[in-house]
């Protein structure tokens, strides 16, 4: 599959990339030197090769030239890739009639026995091939250059994507950083009014925290034992600043060779903290690894005063979005709002 995209991707940038002009023009004159060839042709099936045969040739493969470079340069771009078709049917008509009357001229130059002067029905077929040749110039012509134009688009609205895409990324990552930093140091500032040891070993694992965040995070993939190490130093940090809020963390399936994009699984986490109480909250973490997927729990639960405030804010539409930039076709994310819980169940398809 992927020797296919790469040949695929080298053929789209032979068609419109100007590295590969030479190639394609070379291609070009290829077929129109065979075209031509019909200019040494008899009547008696033999080619013949004469001074009068070679000037034939040269007006004859020049002319081939002239129509096929004004038909790719002039008439598709100036007119039919700004849709005046008519204008455009019109000046082929003009070039064809102009090239057959050339065609005749330069047939009356063969001074042998094929004399289109005597042989009128001679001179209708060789009309009738010229007609041809120049039909399927101005067809393959006209059809190589809406094909460039086409791969060109492709290939520029491709890299827009991919551009869009990082950037997207890059932004909803670095709004995920400041808002998940700030809450932490706000739990901080609250227990240095109550507890200098609390405070101390809050600040202590906040330097692991922001170490992971400003050093493996700014890697495209971590390790997701590394993540999962992650999120158990911010909820023992939330279980230091909070009265009777407990929590747990249960892995089945080996985890050990499984990498993915940074901080995913920090939003929901830390929506379910935002949304609970400050005593008597619970949140369950389970990751389960069932061959090449990833399902994700997190539940918290929900005392009274907390069922009719508002669930999910910017930490939530960002990593929706997120998932669909990262696995636009392989993941499913499960929103259980309950009275007394709340929980999610993301599921990610055959990781790499």
């Amino acid at each position: 599959m992927s020797t296919k995209i790469g040949s695929k991707i080298h053929f789209e940038l032979i068609m419109s990339s100007s590295r590969y002009a030479w190639a394609r023009h070379m291609m070009l004159q290829i077929m129109l030197f065979i075209l031509s060839l019909n200019a040494f042709g008899s009547s008696s099936e033999i080619f013949v090769f004469n001074e009068e045969r070679f000037r034939i040739w040269v007006v004859f493969y020049g002319m081939l030239n002239v129509v096929c470079y004004v038909n790719m340069f002039i008439f598709v771009p100036k007119l039919f890739m700004r849709k005046k078709i008519l204008f455009y049917l019109l000046c082929i008509f003009l070039e064809v009639i102009l090239f057959m009357y050339v065609i005749v001229i330069i047939q009356s130059w063969a001074n042998t026995e094929d004399n289109y002067q005597n042989s009128p029905i001679l001179l209708l077929v060789n009309l009738i091939a010229s007609f041809i040749n120049i039909c399927i110039i101005i067809i393959s012509t006209t059809t190589l250059m809406l094909f460039r134009f086409w791969t060109k688009e492709m290939l520029n609205v491709r890299e827009l994507e991919v551009t869009t895409r990082n950037t997207e990324l890059e932004i909803l990552k670095s709004q995920i950083n400041p808002h998940f930093l700030f809450n932490t140091l706000n739990n901080a500032n609250v227990l240095l009014r109550e507890s200098d040891y609390e405070a101390s070993q809050v600040l202590f694992k906040l330097e692991d925290l922001i170490r992971y965040q400003f050093k493996d995070c700014s890697k495209e993939r971590v390790m997701l034992k590394n993540d999962i190490q992650f999120l158990n130093d911010y909820l023992n940090l939330e279980k230091i600043r909070r009265d009777k809020f407990d929590f747990g963390c249960s892995v089945n399936g080996m985890i050990d060779d499984v990498s993915l994009p940074p901080l995913l699984f920090i939003p929901f986490v830390e929506n379910a903290v935002k949304h609970n109480s400050d005593s008597g909250a619970k949140v369950d973490m389970k990751f389960t690894i069932n061959r090449r997927n990833l399902i994700f729990e997190c539940e918290n639960t929900k005392t009274k005063e907390m069922v009719n405030r508002q669930v999910g804010g910017l930490g939530l539409s960002n990593i929706r979005r997120r998932l669909e930039l990262l696995y636009p076709d392989s993941h499913v994310l499960k929103i259980y709002d309950e009275d007394d819980s709340f929980k999610i169940v993301l599921t990610i398809y055959n990781l790499i």
